[in-house]
């Protein structure tokens, strides 16, 4: 079963955090921090809402980012002998 899901169920039939740490294999300090932010109180008590924070995580993880192969091409353009490939690291 998908963690959040988990969790809101567990949450939901009253356990613990430490219970609910133990059948994630997390530990309870994530739990309760994964709780306070996608709950609805700020304590952590409130409903915890598993789709809504897993938005949230996929939204927060989504960066451009740029590769390191063009970074360098950048900075050493037309010099063909500082030009990188994967080939060449390994």
């Amino acid at each position: 079963m998908d963690e959040p899901l988990l969790i809101a169920d567990l949450r939901l039939a009253g356990v613990g955090l430490r219970v609910i740490a133990g059948q994630i294999d997390r530990s309870a300090g994530m739990v309760s921090r994964e709780l306070r932010r996608n709950g609805s109180a700020p304590d952590g008590l409130g409903h915890y809402f598993p789709y809504a924070a897993q938005k949230r995580a996929e939204l927060c993880g989504r960066r451009p980012k740029v590769s390191k192969f063009d970074k360098m091409e950048g900075v050493f353009r037309g010099r063909q002998e500082m030009q990188v490939s994967p080939e060449t690291i390994y």
